[in-house]
C-alpha cells in the first residue's frame, strides 16, 4: 500500500469516526427523549459505520439498539438488533458472543413469529460453530436453518463443505 493510499484510508477512517460521533449524539438525544424507535435506528447506523472501518464498537452499538428495542416491546426490532450484534461479533472473530447473541435473536424472532429471520440466526450459529471447530453444532444449526428455509443456499453449501472436509 502506497503512502497516498494509507493517507486516504486514514482520512476515510477519521471522517467516519466523526460521523459516528454525530450519529451517537442523535441516538442518545432520542433515547433521552424516550423516542426509542429513532434511537434504535441511529444506534444501528452507528454500528454499520463502525463495522465499515473495522471498529469493534459496532457490537456495542448493536447492543445499545437491542436495549432500546426491548423497551419498545417490539420483538422483531429486538431480534434484529441482537442479530446485528451476532453478525458484528462474527466479523470481529468473537465467535462465542456471536452464538450467544444469535440465540437471543432467535428468542425474540420466535416471539414475533418471524421464522424466516430465525434461519439467519441459525446460519450465524453454524458459522461461529465452524470457527470454534464444533462441527457437530455447526451441522445441527445449518440443518435447522434448512428446515425453516429449504432454499437457503448458504446452509446447503456449508453442509456440503463440512461433509467434504470430514
Amino acid at each position: 500500500m502506497s503512502m497516498t493510499e494509507i493517507k486516504k484510508k486514514a482520512r476515510k477512517i477519521k471522517k467516519t469516526e466523526k460521523e459516528i460521533d454525530k450519529v451517537i449524539k442523535k441516538a442518545k438525544g432520542n433515547a433521552d427523549r424516550e423516542d426509542y424507535t429513532k434511537a434504535i435506528a441511529f444506534y444501528q447506523e452507528a454500528a454499520r459505520l463502525a463495522k465499515s472501518i473495522g471498529d469493534r464498537r459496532a457490537v456495542d452499538f448493536s447492543m445499545d439498539a437491542a436495549r432500546y428495542a426491548m423497551k419498545t416491546g417490539n420483538n422483531f426490532k429486538t431480534g434484529w438488533s441482537y442479530k446485528c450484534a451476532a453478525d458484528n461479533s462474527l466479523a470481529f472473530n468473537d465467535f462465542n458472543n456471536a452464538i450467544n447473541f444469535a440465540m437471543k435473536a432467535i428468542e425474540h424472532f420466535e416471539k414475533a413469529n418471524s421464522m424466516y429471520a430465525v434461519q439467519w440466526c441459525y446460519n450465524i450459529i453454524g458459522r461461529a460453530s465452524e470457527e470454534i471447530k464444533d462441527y457437530e453444532l455447526a451441522v445441527k444449526n445449518y440443518k435447522k436453518s434448512l428446515e425453516l428455509n429449504p432454499d437457503n443456499i448458504n446452509a446447503t453449501e456449508q453442509l456440503q463443505k463440512l461433509k467434504t472436509e470430514k
